[in-house]
């Protein structure tokens, strides 16, 4: 925007941010205000200027005293009744409102009464029911709102259903202008629908930035579901003392009916040429949709009815918004969950790489995306039009900084990271979701750009101003005609459904396939492993075959256990006993040593074992065809770090020596 830097627009805008409007320390004009003690005194806090104009009595008369009808004879016993039915609302509801029966000196128009709760403490707004509104006409309007809901289409945002919200408010109201206002995935709104008089200015199909209304005041929008502006002219009234002594701060106007509106926001209107406003709030499962926008070229008070009339309003559209998004994710559920339940299927049978050729599709199409790249233990698997592998890379590793316990989501990478302006045509827009398994697993949807041509009501950066200090800040624009920008490098939006999906994907999806892709890698590694000792006991058995005699491997445990770790084939022939049972069970060579011979041979081994000591010995066998032979053993004993002992050995047929001796 313009010379200044993205840093300046960014303190520009932390400082837009930073305006306490909650605690604006005014309210508008025609109301008065009281804060009481939480306490069943009921004293008066705080007051407003204009105190004596509702309750014909000075604020300066009322802060200190309490409530009841020692305020003369303002707030009699019966007033007092009424308002602490209220207060017991407002605790369970918030806010409540009623009217007051007062008595009075002078006869004038009876009050209404608004109630919240700020701080711990009781706050009482005041107005004078002199609007005139036909309750029946009301009534009428609530009941075609009524008979629209239930004929509507219950599962789209039809355009034709809004248009009709904004022609019951208009007949409701009386504003000049009234407008449906939604908001895009970056908080910019624009207006959908729009019914005016001749002389409102028109709005249709024009986009106002984000920075119109900031978080806070975009807070109180979600929390106050009608806003009504009476009168841009008129002079704020200050509430006094500035400072509530409860609590040592301005109060708390969070819930106020009657809180004044900020100088900057003031001046906004003005600009536009409007003198009074209402905004309904609407909506979808508690984040703020859109809202319904009233403008009025002449001051204008709303009276208690029409007002409670467009917070029901509120609250049906608002109804209807999120039954419309718990469909659509509903439906798209369905489609994830068919997504995981195939994963499942396939997970016991199917390699990953078989598992990816039929799922990564599906999880493209099912977030409408370019490109799609699940990476799994390091390694990114992609599927559509994507980037090169090296900017694949690139990208992984910036989206790695970027990683939280949150989906990441983005319609302007470029912005956040410049290479990605290289294949914007591609890949402008990604939803990756939060890493797993030490960063190694994740998902990344990816979306080509969409040019378009926005129409905004306004140069926006016409209300970016530097003062003489250098300081950059934002004001109100002078005009709102017709700017037109285009959008390069940009996707398509991620909607809160989409961000919701991927989340729920990445709950199966990537660990799953990594857990998968370990035991592929640990199957193959253990493969790898049995065909090379295969090979290792080939080749051993060629070299022990051409050993005559018997090549063996025994253990003795700590605990004295005795085992053939490995006896070459030569055993069959010398024992008439496979290598196999040798090594299952020592004792099907042992037992064939002669009972006489068998002392000597135990004690030859434990005292080689002892010291470590060559160990040679010769005993007689008898094998199970009944042939006798004399043997001799040979082995180099080895201590372990455990206390077993490992000797490494030959045994040898030295029957024909034997009888020759003889």
């Amino acid at each position: 925007m313009g010379n200044f830097s993205q840093q300046q627009l960014d303190q520009a805008l932390r400082e837009c941010a930073a305006e306490p409007i909650h605690r604006i320390g005014n309210i508008q004009p025609h109301g008065a205000l009281l804060v009481l003690s939480p306490d069943s005194q009921r004293i008066v806090l705080q007051a407003s200027e204009n105190l004596a104009g509702f309750l014909e009595l000075p604020p300066e008369g009322a802060i200190g005293q309490h409530l009841g009808h020692r305020l003369g004879t303002l707030i009699d016993a019966a007033a007092s009744i009424q308002i602490e039915q209220l207060i017991e609302l407002a605790s369970a509801e918030k806010t409540a409102v009623g009217k007051l029966s007062l008595a009075r000196k002078k006869t004038g128009p009876d009050l209404l009464a608004h109630v919240y709760l700020s701080d711990g403490m009781v706050v009482l707004e005041l107005e004078h029911d002199d609007v005139v509104q036909p309750e029946r006409r009301v009534a009428e309007q609530l009941f075609n709102l009524q008979q629209k809901v239930l004929l509507a289409e219950a599962d789209s945002e039809t355009l034709a259903y809004f248009e009709q919200i904004a022609k019951l408010v208009r007949t409701l109201t009386g504003y000049d202008n009234v407008m449906v206002y939604r908001f895009d995935a970056n908080l910019d709104g624009e207006i959908i629908i729009q019914e005016r008089s001749e002389t409102a200015p028109s709005y249709l199909g024009l986009h106002f930035p984000a920075s119109d209304i900031p978080p806070q005041a975009r807070r109180l929008y979600e929390i106050n579901l009608v806003r009504v502006l009476a009168d841009v002219a008129a002079a704020p009234v200050p509430v006094l003392p500035v400072l509530n002594p409860a609590t040592g701060q301005p109060l708390d106007m969070t819930y106020s009916a009657l809180r004044g509106i900020s100088p900057i926001h003031i001046e906004y209107l003005r600009n536009m040429g409007v003198q009074a406003t209402m905004a309904i709030s609407l909506l979808q499962n508690e984040r703020l949709w859109g809202m319904i926008v009233c403008h009025h070229l002449t001051a204008k008070k709303v009276s208690m009815a029409t007002r409670e009339a467009a917070i029901l309003i509120s609250k049906v559209v608002s109804a209807r918004l999120s039954s419309i998004e718990a469909l659509e994710q509903s439906r798209q559920a369905n489609k994830a969950n068919l997504i995981v339940g195939k994963l499942l299927k396939l997970i016991t049978t199917e390699t990953v790489v078989a598992i990816l050729d039929q799922l990564l599709p599906e999880m493209q199409a099912l977030l409408d995306a370019t490109a799609i790249i699940m990476v799994i233990d390091g390694k990114p698997h992609v599927h559509g039009e994507a980037p090169r592998p090296e900017q694949i890379n690139a990208l992984l590793t910036w989206l790695a900084t970027q990683a939280s316990s949150e989906v990441f989501a983005c319609d302007y990478l470029a912005k956040h990271f410049a290479p990605a302006a290289e294949y914007a045509d591609i890949a402008a827009g990604a939803l990756m979701t939060p890493f797993a398994g030490n960063q190694r697993n994740t998902i990344v949807w990816l979306r080509a750009e969409k040019p378009r041509t926005v129409h905004w009501a306004g140069n926006a950066q016409k209300g970016i101003v530097q003062d003489a200090s250098g300081s950059v800040r934002l004001t109100p624009r002078k005009s709102f005609e017709v700017w037109s920008e285009s959008w390069r490098g940009r996707s398509a939006p991620w909607t809160p459904i989409e961000i919701g999906l991927a989340a729920t994907l990445a709950l199966a999806i990537p660990e799953g396939l990594a857990q998968k892709s370990r035991c592929e890698q640990a199957n193959e590694t253990r493969r790898r492993a049995e065909t090379a000792a295969r090979a290792a006991q080939q080749h051993l058995e060629s070299l022990t075959a051409a050993v005559p005699g018997v090549v063996y491997q025994f253990l003795q445990t700590p605990g004295g256990e005795w085992r053939l770790t490995y006896v070459s084939k030569g055993v069959e022939e010398l024992f008439e006993v496979t290598a196999e049972a040798a090594c299952r069970d020592h004792n099907a060579l042992t037992e064939c040593i002669l009972p006489e011979d068998r002392d000597s041979h135990r004690e030859s081994i434990e005292a080689s074992a002892k010291t470590l000591g060559f160990w040679a010995h010769e005993h007689r066998i008898r094998t199970r065809s009944g042939k006798l032979k004399w043997v001799r053993g040979q082995a180099q004993p080895q201590g372990k770090d455990d206390g077993s002992v490992l000797w490494n050995g030959i045994l040898s047929d030295i029957t024909e020596r034997k009888q020759a001796e003889e």
